[in-house]
């Protein structure tokens, strides 16, 4: 194993281990020797053969079987014969929508002799990158994944060609990255937001605010259709009280917005407010509820998902108004379209299989809209004039 100079040594091994399959010396298929033959044979520490060989499972040149060893990977888009194990990858697995999204697969793959490898990737790009590189080395037949900020630059999109290259089917949830012809299932973020946004204008709302999240798809998307709405109903659209946000703010976004709406005006304050989610919607409302603003008596307040009764309740008596999301369905269907392209792709056919599947947008109204007309929130009258204490942003 010859040496440039300064190159570090697990990149020789990496360029020698690449000879030998282009020698034949290892063949597709063959299996590796053990990283003590290696780090003997070499005279390298097994930490710096295991670095060269995880390197090369990264690129899907070599697989590993677990118990069995590292093998080298078929140059020919055939599969590795069958584990009959799904990957599952979230942004989160026991927050908001996904327990209900994670049921909905089980129940369809379970029957079907499937288990799950359930993985999260906490919005991060780097967790990302690790669990997709568990997906390869498992060996999985198939994956369903949520991507990682999907509005912007992904830099894993190098492990998504290799699983594209295995013939691995994907199903992805909520959006997908446009550079990947991966099938997606998926609300009309733009249409939903057009909906609910569409609902606080027929209430009589003109000053209009809202929360958006901007480094992934559907917030992108759903702030598009806010802003369509008020276009097209010639409303001013107020910089000030559109708010964006990034995941790293999720915590502290609600009480950003409450600080900033407490300090202003109550005759320049929006009337009713457009979340990203639920989410953020009921921490809102908590905020305004226990600062003295009455909702929807003094401002309107709505958001997404559907996660009733997991939010507050609006004055003890009803839940947000929102956009109905269809997690337990969405699982299900997941599940379902994964398995098709699995029994596809064992008959030799590749490709995603289908354009992306879209669910219907529903506004599911609640008690957290009223009409302005009604509740006299034009002048902000009764507790919502009065002083507000600050909330302090964790």
């Amino acid at each position: 194993m010859s040496r440039r100079n300064g190159e570090p040594k697990y990149i020789m091994l990496i360029n020698e281990v690449r000879a030998w399959i282009t020698s034949e010396k290892l063949r597709p298929g063959q299996q590796l020797p053990t990283e003590n033959d290696i780090a003997s044979q070499f005279g390298i520490s097994r930490q710096t053969v295991r670095q060269g060989i995880n390197e090369l499972v990264h690129e899907g040149i070599l697989y590993r079987i677990q118990g069995k060893g590292t093998f080298v990977q078929s140059t020919s888009r055939e599969r590795t014969p069958a584990t009959n194990v799904i990957a599952v990858v979230t942004t989160y697995i026991s927050d908001y929508i996904f327990p209900s999204i994670i049921r909905g697969i089980e129940s369809v793959l379970s029957p079907n002799g499937y288990s799950i490898l359930l993985l999260s990737t906490h919005n991060d790009f780097n967790e990302e990158r690790r669990d997709l590189m568990t997906v390869m080395e498992k060996q999985v037949d198939g994956l369903i994944i949520e991507p990682t900020r999907s509005a912007i630059p992904n830099p894993n999109l190098a492990h998504y060609f290799t699983l594209i290259d295995r013939n691995i089917p994907i199903v992805m949830l909520h959006t997908t990255y446009p550079q990947l012809p991966i099938r997606c299932l998926r609300m009309n973020d733009v249409e939903s937001s057009k909906l609910v946004t569409q609902h606080l204008v027929d209430n009589g709302h003109v000053r209009i605010g809202g929360i958006f999240k901007n480094d992934d798809r559907q917030g992108v998307f759903r702030l598009k259709g806010f802003v369509e709405t008020l276009m097209n109903h010639r409303l001013q659209i107020e910089p000030t009280f559109i708010h964006v946000y990034k995941t790293e703010e999720k915590s502290s976004v609600a009480h950003q917005y409450f600080n900033k709406f407490k300090s202003s005006s109550p005759d320049a304050r929006p009337t009713a407010i457009v979340c990203y989610n639920d989410e953020i919607a009921s921490e809102l409302v908590h905020l305004f509820q226990t600062n003295g603003i009455l909702v929807p008596d003094s401002v309107s307040v709505v958001g997404f998902d559907n996660m009733q009764p997991f939010t507050r309740q609006i004055n003890n008596k009803g839940w947000i108004t929102t956009i109905e999301h269809p997690k337990f369905e969405m699982g299900t269907k997941a599940a379902e379209l994964l398995l098709e392209a699995i029994q596809e792709s064992r008959k030799g056919a590749s490709g995603r299989y289908g354009e992306d599947f879209v669910f219907p947008s529903i506004l599911v109204p609640g008690s957290s809209t009223d009409s302005i007309r009604e509740s006299g929130s034009t002048s902000h009258k009764d507790s919502s004039s009065q002083p507000v204490t600050a909330v302090e942003t964790p």
